[in-house]
């Protein structure tokens, strides 16, 4: 999934079992968490959260793509 280069996301949830979200925004990647709070990624960042899901450290909760990203989205 990292290897593409669109507008995806992958859904987890932290220690707290709040929600939060990997983003990739084609070379960017981002992190957005349940109190709407965005933060930019480096590719090492995002790729050990990518880790930590498949090593079932965070509970993963699903993947998708975003048609549109309007008013408000990352930019």
């Amino acid at each position: 999934m990292l290897k593409k280069k669109k507008k995806v996301f992958i859904a987890y949830t932290d220690e707290q079992k709040k929600n939060q979200f990997l983003v990739r925004k084609g070379e960017r990647f981002f992190h957005l968490s349940s109190q709407k709070e965005i933060r930019k990624l480096s590719l090492k960042e995002a790729y050990l959260i990518f880790l930590m899901i498949t090593a079932k450290e965070l509970e993963f909760r699903g993947t998708g793509s975003f048609v549109k990203m309007g008013k408000g989205g990352i930019k």
